[in-house]
């Protein structure tokens, strides 16, 4: 199967029975582009405050074998603080950068999983959601590896839409479908919440993007990746529907990071959410669909508002606001 990164924003979105054959699609899509030859998994993984990470699935592709009870041991024998630096923020990047060295020596039980593969370092990419939801993809290699700025961004977007399709996944059983667009942007239904000239602009733009990068998929594949924002004015996400006659519908769902707080918008509490996770303002803006400039200035308010100045303060309040929430 030929590498296409836009397979794995389409695989992020594919409407699959079950956790692990949603996995099952992430894991074809990523092979081609990751795998060094010694086949790679995938897996879920759920974070909760002062808890060890849970493995909800694993699915292992190239030939890859023992990928869960690995993953398993790695979970429940890592020191809590490598846990919860390795796995309670987005990251894409080596253990080597990790580390600081190659596996092996004293970075156990890291070496001890990963060596049998005949991996002397390993590439991990994880998205992680608000609500501790996350999805990794985890490639052993065969040797030390500096990760190049490009790949970081290109990953950095790709894995943005998978955790947008793992929010989805994890949304209620509800009828979420805000509007109904043609691949032109022209709008075929929409709700009342859908209807402002806004939303209509915002959905309109966000459809014909997306037909953008499938045009360009197999000339200019960054290009493709970087006009296919994960989510559309920091609301909607938009999944691909086919009808039994052919015709081709894109469905926006409500699909925001769900991360309310006191005294916060939506908006400003989903934008420092996701700070506090690890991202950019520039990932942040690819992932809600909105401009670098406008998530500095909802920075800069919600900093306000919470009696702060610094973006490290902010994020240390938050974090503090949540870990008092999450204990009462």
């Amino acid at each position: 199967m030929k590498a296409d990164p836009l397979r794995v924003i389409e695989a992020a979105y594919a409407d699959a029975p079950s956790d692990r054959a949603w996995l099952a699609h992430i894991t074809e899509a990523v092979l081609p582009l990751l795998d060094d030859g010694l086949g790679l998994f995938t897996s879920l993984i759920t974070t909760k405050p002062g808890k060890r990470p849970s493995l909800d699935a694993v699915v292992s592709g190239g030939g890859l074998e023992d990928a869960e009870p690995r993953q398993r041991t790695i979970l429940s024998e890592m020191p809590a603080p490598v846990l919860a630096e390795a796995f309670g923020k987005n990251r894409i990047s080596t253990l080597t950068e990790f580390f600081g060295k190659p596996i092996g020596g004293d970075v156990s039980p890291l070496s001890e999983q990963l060596t049998p593969y005949g991996a002397r370092d390993s590439m991990g990419l994880v998205t992680i959601n608000p609500s501790g939801s996350s999805c990794v993809i985890s490639v052993p290699l065969r040797s030390p590896r500096i990760l190049r700025p490009a790949f970081r961004d290109r990953w950095s977007r790709l894995m943005a839409h998978i955790g947008a399709g793992l929010r989805l996944r994890r949304a209620p059983d509800e009828d979420d479908e805000d509007a109904i667009l043609d691949p032109t942007g022209a709008m075929q239904h929409a709700k009342p919440i859908a209807k402002s000239r806004e939303a209509r602009a915002a959905l309109r733009c966000a459809a014909r993007a997306i037909e953008r990068a499938r045009a360009k998929r197999r000339i200019a594949a960054d290009d493709a990746v970087a006009a296919w924002r994960a989510l559309a004015e920091g609301r909607w996400s938009l999944v691909d529907r086919f009808e039994s006659d052919g015709r081709h519908f894109l469905i926006a769902r409500k699909n925001p990071p769900r991360a309310g707080t006191p005294n916060l918008t939506e908006r400003e509490a989903c934008v420092v959410a996701l700070a506090a996770l690890g991202r950019t303002n520039k990932d942040i803006a690819y992932e809600l669909g909105l401009s670098v400039g406008t998530i500095g200035t909802v920075l800069s308010r919600a900093a306000r508002k919470l009696g702060v100045r610094t973006r490290a303060q902010l994020i240390a309040e938050w974090n503090a606001r949540h870990s008092r929430t999450s204990r009462s």
